[in-house]
């Protein structure tokens, strides 16, 4: 060769050289050299999802298209601890003998004992907003990831543990990721509580908890096996009975597809065999009890729930609100009237027409006692505001003028103890009242006693005369 053409050939290597420098062709996720480099820093990130209703694809280590219907997990507490040495032998992934003793943890995570490893410092992320968590400046090695908290998330069952390795083989032959994504995805729990009580006023009426419980999206290779729900009713209520339907309107028939066990107020219903496998292909199963309502406690009648699916289990509760009322009889100076009947009404215009009274335990009259006062035990009351109720004195007490106006009375949330005071005053009778309303009847009387007297003077003045000509 000349001197010349070496000449030549020496620029265009350098040349060469130089254009890779500026270029930034280096040690990267998208353009990785063939070997690992020791010396590289990674990130690890991860993605959490709930499990779709058609599961993704496996990941390899890349930025991925998240499945539809999969919902980012926010609050989500992941830790990771980088695995120095197992067995008390180091890993270094520049080493082929690393990379073959560790190969078949990764393959199958469940091979691998923590206890029998050497672990790093425990680092902590928490799952944004949008599911992503990110632990970033990490060196070549393998990390052990455990998810250690749900956060606000009912999942049924937390991610396995596995291990991840910075750099990851990429998808083609001599690529390594050293910026790893992954994507585990949990099957959630998911359920609620409701309360009708619409048709519910006072003590003595029916009200209806219902439970729904959703069928969760299960990975691949797990199905529906056990559905359980367990509602410890309010010491207020009392158990009438149960219903179990699917969210296809399906009813279930009991000791069929599901049983019922009433343990001292305590409800459990189970799905059996041919009831799971109903609820395997639909949304939710819903449990409706009804029960009456026997007392108001303090007021607030809290209701618990538990939703257990395969195990897992989640936790939904609803209240119910009530209050009393308490009439105050009286006259003049607080002197309190006995025998004063009153009804209590929904609306001003039933009160008024005296229809529908409410019933509460059995009764529709309240009469007050001899300190004046009269007990309505139980009446339905908004937890912020209250409720209005109409009451109207239907008898007044003898010798009483009764009223004819129905009164409102705002009924709040509380105990028989705290319960809403309404004061009705009630007018005695006028002195005299018998003599104004019967003063026809006394001027007859006043008439005819005068003609009587009249008659008895004449009658004694012609019998004198008589008597003195018989004398003469």
């Amino acid at each position: 060769m000349s001197k010349l053409k070496q000449r030549l050939g020496a620029a265009l290597l350098a040349t060469a050289v130089g254009a890779i420098s500026i270029f930034g062709i280096t040690t990267s996720a998208t353009a990785a050299p063939s070997n690992i480099d020791p010396g590289a820093i990674g990130s690890i990130t991860m993605h959490k999802y709930s499990q779709p209703t058609i599961p993704g694809l496996p990941g390899d280590g890349s930025v991925q298209t998240v499945p539809a219907g999969a919902v980012p997990l926010e609050g989500v507490e992941f830790t990771i601890n980088q695995v120095t040495a197992i067995g008390g032998v180091p890993i270094e992934l520049s080493d082929s003998a690393s990379w073959d003793a560790v190969q078949s943890y990764l393959l199958d995570p469940d091979t691998f004992t923590p206890g029998g490893a050497t672990l790093g410092a425990p680092v902590v992320q928490t799952t944004d907003v949008a599911g992503v968590a990110t632990f970033g400046s990490l060196p070549v090695g393998i990390y052990y990831i455990t998810e250690t908290a749900p956060g606000a998330n009912q999942i049924l069952v937390p991610m396995k543990p596995f291990l991840i390795a910075i750099p990851t083989p990429g998808a083609t032959p001599g690529d390594w990721l050293y910026d790893v994504n992954a994507y585990p995805k949990n099957t959630l729990l998911g359920g609620s509580k409701e309360l009708d009580y619409n048709s519910a006023h006072a003590i003595g009426d029916d009200v209806i908890w219902t439970i729904t419980g959703d069928i969760p999206n299960f990975a691949v290779g797990t199905t529906l096996e056990s559905f359980i729900i367990n509602d410890p009713l309010p010491v207020e209520v009392s158990y009438v009975s149960a219903t179990v339907t699917l969210s296809d309107n399906t009813v279930l028939v009991e000791d069929t597809d599901y049983m019922i066990v009433n343990d001292n107020n305590d409800i459990t219903m189970t799905l059996l065999a041919p009831g799971i496998a109903l609820a395997a292909d639909v949304d939710s199963v819903k449990l409706a009890i009804t029960t009456t309502l026997e007392s108001i406690g303090n007021g607030t009648l809290r209701n618990d729930a538990t939703i257990l699916v395969n195990g897992g289990e989640v936790e939904v509760f609803v209240e119910a609100f009530m209050g009393a009322l308490s009439i105050f009889k009286f006259t003049g100076a607080n002197l309190p009237l006995t025998g004063a009947e009153f009804q209590v009404f929904l609306t001003e215009a039933d009160a008024i027409a005296e229809t529908n009274p409410i019933t509460v335990d059995g009764v529709t009259t309240f009469i007050s006692g001899v300190d004046g006062t009269v007990l309505v035990p139980g009446l339905v009351a908004d937890e912020a505001v209250g409720t209005t109720y109409w009451v109207k004195e239907t008898k007044a007490p003898a010798g009483y003028v009764g009223s004819n106006d129905p009164v409102s009375v705002l009924v709040t949330v509380g105990s028989t103890a705290g319960a809403t005071l309404l004061s009705v005053e009630n007018t005695q009778l006028p002195f005299g009242f018998l003599a104004e309303t019967g003063s026809t009847e006394a001027i007859i009387l006043y008439v005819v006693g005068g003609l009587l007297l009249a008659g008895a003077g004449a009658f004694l003045l012609t019998t004198r005369r008589r008597k003195e000509l018989v004398t003469a």
